[in-house]
């Protein structure tokens, strides 16, 4: 989607907003600190991805709990 092809039906109508206000923010946000998002949105068949805005990517990696990862079975 960032590229501009959506991956679910090929459309290139894809539609960006880069959300600004509290109302868009992330648990580990707050409404005085909110973690941003990036919608991008194909307007051919209603496929949404969001992205956490880059400079808010710091905040996330120190109220989110990290993932373990699990070796995969041989």
């Amino acid at each position: 989607m960032k590229h501009g092809t959506c991956p679910k039906c090929g459309s290139t109508e894809i539609r960006k907003e880069e959300a600004g206000s509290a109302r868009d923010f992330l648990p580990g946000g707050s409404i005085f600190n909110p973690v941003h998002l990036a919608n991008y949105a194909c307007v051919s068949c209603g496929y949404l991805e969001s992205y956490v805005v880059r400079d808010d990517l710091e905040l996330l990696k120190e109220k989110w709990a990290k993932v373990a990862t699990h070796p995969t079975a041989p």
